[in-house]
């Protein structure tokens, strides 16, 4: 049972930075509201085990216009000398993406292509606060225009971090609400969601998906990212003194009612400014919210949650997520507007499934619960939850997959 999160205001103090980089031109300002997407190339990853291909391809693309394989990414480019990121990882040879491959291979072909030049650097950082860490991706986007990969889910998954949402206060100082994110988890065209952008709060983001790397590995127990700098290694000295905060705030209590959770999730998106941003506002515009659906959490580092779906001409354009203990709006995403009910699989009919697929009978109507597992990275996408007479779990997703838990 998870415990109830308390009414906290976190802040990290963070730093000042002066006479850097001129302001980007990707941005909107709205009501103190300053929106930085950098607007990075979309690639899903092309089958299971590439996100890391995936998130430097976009990263590569951004920065050169150049679209590399992810099979190259991953196993080697004669043409520009490239190894491989498999021969890059620790441990010559092994599968996934390590951090350290991760940023070689970004290195390689900007520096390939003339993007890259000494004093600047890419490179892999390991945090033991992961808030520092959310300041230095927000920086890299505000002052350098470059996005950030990270690893999520324990260091199951890479995401990249390509947009930020600042509270400006008028006077130089300002609090980081959230960030743009493209997850190469590609999504599913049965409804939609996420589309290529996904906002997150800051606390969505370090308490449900930027969590420490499990195992005991090189960057055990670490929050890892992968970071540009201009200016070689990285500057440390600069969480010392603060105009940046990181903010992370609860409301300390379970919604009452429907209405409230539909509420809150309107306030979080009018005040993290997605009405107005490139990315959501035309999906926003003239939808209204349907039902919320609620889900029950199998994830330890996530609350029950409400999925709260906005409606345009009878389809689903967007999606707001908000915790149902703290009543807290945590994320939302957009997509292109195709589906017509947000979960394309009832209760009777995976309860149907799932006695067909087992022959046993169902003990009550299946549950509808989420963790990140294979058959589903993203919240978005929950699944049921049936229990047979045996008191064996099956799982069916939505697009009527049956899987153990």
């Amino acid at each position: 049972m998870k415990k109830q999160l308390l009414a906290i205001t976190v802040l990290v103090t963070i730093l000042a930075i002066a006479s850097l980089s001129s302001p980007i031109s990707a941005k909107i300002s709205t009501n103190r509201k300053t929106l930085i997407d950098l607007h990075v190339p979309y690639h899903p990853q092309d089958k299971h085990g590439y996100c890391g291909a995936a998130v430097a391809q976009m990263w590569i693309d951004y920065i050169t216009g150049e679209v590399i394989d992810q099979w190259k990414l991953l196993n080697g480019d004669e043409e520009t000398g490239w190894g491989g990121i498999y021969n890059h990882n620790p441990g010559q040879g092994r599968r996934g993406t390590s951090p350290k491959a991760l940023a070689e291979a970004v290195s390689h072909y900007l520096s390939y292509y003339g993007k890259l030049s000494d004093p600047a650097t890419i490179e892999d950082y390991s945090y033991d606060n992961p808030y520092l860490a959310v300041f230095y991706q927000a920086i890299s986007i505000i002052f350098w225009q470059q996005p950030s990969a990270a690893v999520v889910w324990q260091g199951e998954h890479w995401m990249l971090v390509e947009g930020v949402v600042l509270q400006q206060s008028g006077n130089g100082k300002g609090i980081i609400k959230g960030f743009y994110v493209h997850d190469p988890y590609p999504f599913r065209e049965s409804c939609g969601f996420p589309g290529p952008t996904a906002f997150k709060t800051v606390k969505a983001w370090v308490n449900s998906y930027f969590t420490p790397i499990a195992g005991t590995g090189l960057w055990s127990g670490k929050w890892v990212t992968v970071e540009y700098y201009p200016w070689g290694t990285h500057p440390a000295e600069l969480y010392q003194v603060s105009n940046y905060k990181v903010e992370i705030k609860s409301w300390g209590g379970e919604p009452a009612t429907i209405e409230d959770v539909v509420k809150e999730a309107k306030r979080g998106l009018r005040e993290n400014g997605l009405y107005d941003s490139e990315s959501f506002g035309s999906s926003l515009k003239g939808a209204k919210a349907a039902s919320p659906i609620r889900v029950r959490s199998l994830s330890e580092n996530l609350n029950d949650y409400y999925i709260v779906p906005f409606e345009k001409k009878g389809k689903i354009s967007a999606v707001a997520i908000v915790d149902a203990v703290t009543g807290d709006f945590l994320e939302a995403a957009c997509g292109p507007a195709i589906a017509t009910d947000y979960l394309t699989i009832s209760s009777t009919q995976a309860e149907e499934i799932i006695h067909e697929y087992t022959g046993k009978e169902v003990t009550q109507p299946p549950e509808l619960v989420w963790m990140p597992c294979s058959h589903s990275w993203q919240p978005y996408y929950p699944f049921w939850l049936g229990v047979t007479v045996d008191g064996d779990q099956i799982c069916v997703d939505m697009n009527g997959n049956v899987f153990e838990p």
